[in-house]
């Protein structure tokens, strides 16, 4: 009876059904999840409807006695002539098989174009074009004076990539394992990035009004944001379908090993990354979540997994997740990210790129909102790679006239190439001591900015500013102050260091100012409580051990990460988010340096300013009778002046902290005396 009414509905394409019915109960078998074949197993059904108006317009009788597609195929034929001739009716039947097969077979027919792209790339069309113009059509005297073919021929030859593929894989494999997935990345020689850096190919901003020392207008060049074509390309390998493939050989291995650990559930989502695989389990309704979490080594053994992180639950889901890392990554380029919608459509005030979450998607933040970041990760976990990508995607997205840098590189080589910016306030810090000057600076300059903010009525930079535009001498740029070693700092100076970041942190969001600040020793005497407090928004890279995991997040986790630009980002929120982290190379941070050095020279701010303000603090009234006493003394500490002058402490420290300045006694030695500086 069955068999009748499928042949009486459907026609020959009944014969389809056991097909459909043989997938479900593949899916039973591999405990496929619904959510994921929902639209394969539509787009069958559809296609045996659609087959059986195939069977009855073609008249295609393959049971005698009954419609050729049966009552579904009869009437599908009836409706189609109301409305459509024969030739879009077969023009219809043939586009609907056409999609609902790409469905089915989860293949996209477009990826065989690419070759053919690219063959076509490599084709001189223009030389082609006009050697058969002037030599086949004989008509060379038609052309426009000076334009010859071997003119065209040597141009051709001029911009032909210059760096080969080999040297730009050598250098993504120095940030990347050695056996990672081919990749195609295609860069241009310095002619072509000239080319690329033509203004009608750029984003432009108007015009900025500049004036003299007498207060003369005088004239100011457009400056033209780098163009994303300066930044490198990459094309995908399509490697898609093995990592799908092994995603659920491992998600029926991963249900087998929680059911021998008496864990009854399973696998309801899975969702391919870059980097990792996210498997969504859903644990049977008396199983307790601390054991599943206990079993994390157990399962990454029996998954061979490289790493595996287990999320206890998901927030805001009844699952748990399980992070399986590849046995092979996909590279997150910056490159990619810039280029993408995310990034191009982004309405924030400073956008930074961070690189790609599990699914995908690329992720693009913005300092203004968070207002501060904090990074920390051990080395080699790639924190220096990400500060360039967020330095970078500023300098990509404002001007000079919209955001000014100050940074500060206690180690004196990572922020080096960046030396001489038209966005810098200051020349790169590297001394620790000049760095706590800098950072008095801009408390100053915060306190500076709210009374003026008080004037006009104000609360924010933002809304001081709709009544001025970028280049006004009174218009507020945003100032953004990156720190990359914090600990270095607090070695030298942590009391002062600690109190100037902090008073930053806690008022300088109002007044247009925000701080990245990161370490590669996230201990409790370097990101201290009161440090921490104040940077809500925190990036996690890969650390040694679950104390420095908690003392950044307050959680575990961050040991679990990969290394090589994986993190973990927390946002103001508190939600926690995994991020695989943007690699850029160093051509192309150096193209984009050389590209703002030919479009604005760099301003500094007189050092005259910053040195009136080293010794702007008054000089305590026991400081003459502090120096003739320790004329004759070869060490000194606070406690020592306590005894001698009967002061309290807070008064003994500051007179040391004027010393220190003026040169009289040398810098703190750790919990040792202080030498007094004897003149030669």
């Amino acid at each position: 009876y069955w068999a009748s009414l499928m042949l009486y509905l459907f026609g020959g394409a009944a014969w389809l059904l056991p097909l459909l019915f043989i997938y479900l109960v593949r899916m039973e078998l591999f405990n496929l999840s619904w959510s994921r074949e929902f639209d394969r197993v539509v787009s069958f059904v559809f296609f045996i409807g659609i087959s059986s108006g195939i069977l009855n317009y073609y008249s295609l009788d393959i049971h005698k006695g009954i419609y050729p597609g049966g009552l579904v195929g009869s009437s599908f034929s009836q409706l189609s002539m109301v409305f459509f001739s024969v030739t879009h009716t077969e023009l219809l039947l043939f586009m609907l098989t056409w999609a609902s097969w790409v469905v089915i077979a989860r293949f996209s027919f477009i990826v065989y174009l690419y070759p053919l792209q690219n063959a076509l790339a490599q084709i001189r069309l223009r030389a082609a074009a006009h050697y058969l113009w002037s030599h086949f059509l004989g008509l060379q005297e038609y052309l426009p004076r000076g334009f010859t073919y071997e003119g065209i021929e040597e141009v051709e030859e001029e911009i032909q990539p210059a760096t080969k593929f080999e040297e730009l894989l050598e250098e993504y494999n120095e940030f990347q394992d050695t056996e990672q997935d081919s990749i195609v990345l295609y860069k241009a020689d310095e002619k072509t990035l000239q080319e690329a850096s033509h203004p009608e190919l750029l984003r432009t901003v108007p015009p900025v009004k500049k004036v003299n020392e007498a207060g003369e207008e005088i004239e100011s060049e457009t400056y033209h944001l780098p163009s994303t074509d300066l930044f490198a390309t990459v094309q995908d390998t399509g490697d898609d379908a093995l990592i799908k493939k092994k995603s659920e050989e491992r998600a029926k291995a991963l249900e087998e090993k929680l059911e021998r650990f008496g864990i009854k559930g399973k696998i309801v989502a899975i969702t391919q990354g870059p980097v990792v695989t996210l498997f969504e389990y859903q644990p049977s309704i008396d199983t307790r979540i601390s054991t599943i979490v206990a079993r994390e080594d157990d399962l990454a053994l029996a998954l061979q997994a490289l790493s595996l992180r287990i999320l206890a639950p998901i927030p805001g889901r009844s699952v748990v997740g399980f992070e399986v890392a590849h046995a092979k990554r996909k590279p997150v380029l910056f490159s990619s990210i810039l280029k993408s919608q995310a990034y191009k459509n982004f309405k924030g005030q400073l956008p930074m790129v961070l690189g790609k979450d599990t699914l995908g998607h690329n992720i693009v933040i913005d300092l203004a909102t968070m207002p501060h970041l904090l990074v920390a990760g051990s080395t080699g976990a790639g924190k220096s790679v990400g500060l360039h990508s967020m330095i970078t995607s500023l300098l990509c997205a404002r001007t000079p006239d919209e955001i000014k840098l100050i940074l500060i590189d206690p180690k004196r080589l990572e922020f080096a190439s960046y030396a001489d910016i038209a966005h810098l306030l200051f020349p790169i810090v590297t001394d620790p001591r000049r760095a706590i000057t800098v950072l008095k600076w801009a408390v100053e300059t915060m306190e500076d900015r709210y009374a003026l903010m008080a004037e006009d009525a104000v609360r924010n930079v933002s809304e001081y500013n709709k009544k001025r535009k970028p280049g006004d001498e009174d218009y507020m740029q945003l100032i953004v102050i990156v720190i990359d070693e914090l600990a270095d700092l607090m070695m030298t100076a942590g009391k002062e260091v600690e109190f100037l970041i902090a008073r930053l942190a806690q008022m300088a969001r109002a007044a247009g100012m925000h701080m990245i600040t990161a370490t590669q020793r996230p201990s409790v005497d370097v990101i201290t409580g009161l440090i921490k407090v104040n940077f809500p928004s925190r990036i996690a890279y890969k650390v040694t051990s679950k104390v420095d995991s908690r003392t950044i997040l307050d959680m575990m986790g961050a040991e679990k990460l990969l290394g090589k630009g994986d993190m973990l980002f927390m946002d103001t929120k508190g939600g926690i988010q995994r991020v695989h982290g943007a690699y850029i190379t160093d051509n192309e941070i150096n193209t984009v340096i050389a590209h703002i050095k030919s479009e604005r020279k760099v301003e500094y701010k007189q050092i005259t300013s910053i040195q009136k303000l080293e010794t702007k603090e008054e000089t305590d009234e026991l400081f003459a009778d502090v120096l003739k006493y320790i004329a004759n003394k070869d060490e000194l500490s606070i406690s020592l002046l306590q005894r001698v002058f009967r002061v309290g402490y807070n008064r003994s420290a500051r007179i040391i902290d004027q010393l220190e300045a003026t040169g009289h006694i040398h810098p703190a030695d750790g919990g040792k005396m202080r030498k007094v500086a004897k003149e030669q």
